[in-house]
């Protein structure tokens, strides 16, 4: 039999099964091969070979062997490159990292490496980590995931006209999600000012200077609900 074929990967763990009693089946959100499926033999007694327990919310290195037959990895080793402590400090921030992981889990092709969902969810951890005030990480992460897989209007134009940020102000098209500058908004819409929706486009995200950010919040959620074909389990904790 030959030398056994391995990959170094970089990944995160987007969602974890019990598969027997000393055995994991793990989703992971990796940099060089997309999102895998891999089974992890004696993870649950193994410390050694797989580090911090595999958790959750922590950025690891390790090393897969291609399936030889069906979808299965297998995972050799894990080691922690970077964790996010905080992330786990209240409730608040677990659902957030939760919600935020199941998005970007569920929005990545299989077995197609996808750098730019991968680098938002490092830089949704990262603010997350850092940040006291977080209620607009999701939103922040919604918008970015699934106008960048090409699923809604990018918000920096007017989804009419596709003139740039408007200073006179904007309205949000509730029906597609897309938003009208001061020109083409209907008659009688409330126009908001362009610093309310402008902090969408950060990276990294900063809050949000101006305004409440529930209406965003509210239209992202609806719009991530009809592409997935279902609510966000985990925003719901």
């Amino acid at each position: 039999m030959g030398k056994e074929k391995t990959t170094t990967i970089r990944a995160y763990i987007t969602r974890k099964v019990q598969y027997s009693e000393s055995d994991l089946i793990l989703t992971l959100l990796s940099l060089e091969e997309g999102r895998i499926d891999a089974i992890a033999r004696g993870a649950r007694k193994s410390r050694k070979r797989f580090e911090a327990g595999l958790s959750y919310y922590v950025l690891y290195e390790g090393v897969v062997a291609p399936p030889r037959s069906g979808s299965l990895w297998a995972l050799r080793e894990m080691a922690v490159s970077r964790s996010y402590p905080s992330l786990l400090d209240n409730y608040q921030k677990i659902s957030t990292a939760a919600a935020g992981t199941e998005l970007i889990r569920e929005l990545s092709p299989p077995h197609q490496e996808d750098e730019p969902l991968f680098s938002l969810l490092t830089l949704f951890y990262e603010a997350l980590d850092d940040q006291q005030n977080f209620s607009h990480l999701l939103p922040w992460l919604q918008y970015n995931a699934l106008a960048g897989s090409g699923y809604i209007h990018h918000l920096h134009e007017c989804g009419n006209c596709h003139k740039a940020g408007s200073p006179g102000g904007w309205a949000i098209n509730i029906r597609d999600g897309s938003i009208r500058c001061e020109n083409c908004a209907p008659g009688g819409a409330q126009l908001a000012p362009w610093e309310s929706i402008s902090w969408l486009f950060s990276q990294p995200p900063h809050p949000p200077s101006h305004g409440s950010i529930q209406q965003l919040a509210t239209m992202l959620n609806r719009l991530t609900t009809n592409v997935l074909g279902k609510p966000l389990r985990s925003s719901s904790f």
